[in-house]
């Protein structure tokens, strides 16, 4: 039997048509069994061509996947290839709507992997796991220590220039090492020379002591701005965030009764006693000396007040910012003069509060006290050819 070129054709273009439906069929039947949700028309596998022709369409949306049908969440649309690539000749008996059906069929999958990507992917995604945790629980700590019970909790009132000693209680990660940083009015107890300290959460509190302080602000801030208590990090981090409570600690209620004339120079002399008291020119003069260390010369801050506590105290309270610079380039040392007026002739008590700066960095407050009485101290005569400064600010 012989045919004619275009009955065979025709004959070829519908055993490829037979052949192409046969394999959609059988891969949406395995499509339905993995996703029995998909919604597929009922007469889909009769054999029509009307709804194999249009089980890949050259559109990459998952709705125009099956030719209205919507796909199941999760399954990819067909990969870009020839299942999707339009022939050149659109009219060919091999096609169909722009599609080759004469080419394999590709259906979705997920791409292989093999154990060494599996294996990076695995650990990739362990570190990411870590580092996420890693933060959370590093911010968790830091809110933690944020919240860290302060005893006593009800502020002591004490006089100027006392120290009130308190503990600090962060319920952090047992074993979590800290960097604390105390403020300029804080020092560590037990004598620390330091600002910076370090602390083990092993159940043990930390102990500060908080000085009584006349004045607002920082006292090592020139503006005399407010600044937090402390300063605190983990040691591993590297951050520190600000301690915002304040410290237990009140200055009990006074007046100021006479104003305190101020004076520095530069001194390299040494005494056994940083502060001593003459009476000159009428007046009581309280004298700092400072000691020497290799600095810059530079002037120290000075802020002074003569006070009455309502309990009759009196008091000449004294803080000194003593500055050394940051290079050590020669000897320094400070003389400070504190001098009130002949009208205070009762006694009174010197507290005269130091801070010894290099550059950026500061040592604990020391406190010195005097007591003085007016009355009983003798006029100093000044030397002849050697004039006096005066005791001016």
């Amino acid at each position: 039997m012989q045919f004619s070129p275009g009955s065979q054709s025709r004959l070829f273009s519908q055993a490829v048509w037979q052949r192409r439906n046969a394999q959609t069929r059988g891969a949406l039947q395995s499509l339905l069994m993995m996703h029995p949700s998909a919604i597929v028309p009922a007469d889909f596998f009769d054999g029509s061509s009307e709804h194999a022709s249009a089980v890949t369409t050259t559109e990459r949306t998952r709705s125009d996947a099956l030719n209205g049908v919507p796909m199941v969440p999760g399954v990819r649309p067909p990969p870009r290839g020839r299942v999707n690539r339009p022939s050149a000749a659109r009219n060919s008996p091999r096609t169909c709507r722009g599609i080759d059906w004469a080419a394999p069929m590709r259906v979705p999958h997920a791409p292989r992997r093999t154990p060494r990507a599996r294996a990076a992917l695995g650990t990739a995604a362990s570190l990411a796991a870590l580092l996420v945790a890693g933060c959370v629980t590093s911010l968790a700590q830091h809110a933690a220590f944020a919240r860290a019970e302060v005893l006593p909790r009800a502020a002591v009132p004490r006089d100027p220039g006392d120290t009130v000693g308190f503990e600090l209680r962060p319920r952090v990660t047992r074993g979590s090492e800290w960097i604390v940083e105390a403020g300029g009015a804080v020092r560590f107890a037990g004598g620390t020379p330091y600002m910076l300290a370090g602390f083990t959460a092993d159940g043990t509190p930390l102990r500060l002591e908080a000085l009584v302080r006349p004045f607002p602000g920082d006292p090592l801030s020139p503006e005399g701005e407010a600044r937090p208590l402390l300063r605190f990090g983990l040691a591993d981090v590297g951050a520190v965030e600000p301690f915002d409570a304040p410290a237990p600690v009140a200055c009990i209620a006074h007046r100021e009764i006479a104003a305190v004339t101020t004076s520095s120079s530069f001194s390299l002399g040494r005494r056994p006693v940083p502060l001593a008291a003459e009476r000159r020119r009428g007046r009581t003069v309280v004298t700092f000396q400072s000691p020497v260390a290799a600095g810059e010369p530079r002037a120290p801050r000075v802020r002074a007040t003569l006070l009455e506590t309502a309990e009759g105290r009196r008091l000449l309270y004294a803080e000194i910012v003593l500055r050394y610079g940051a290079l050590p380039l020669e000897p320094v040392g400070h003389e400070v003069e504190l001098s009130v007026g002949p009208e205070v002739s009762a006694p009174f008590g010197a507290v005269v509060v130091t801070w010894a700066t290099h550059g950026v960095h500061h040592g604990p407050f020391e406190v010195h006290r005097l007591h003085v009485d007016p009355s009983t101290l003798r006029e100093t005569p000044q030397p002849l050819g050697v004039p006096r400064r005066p005791s001016g600010g």
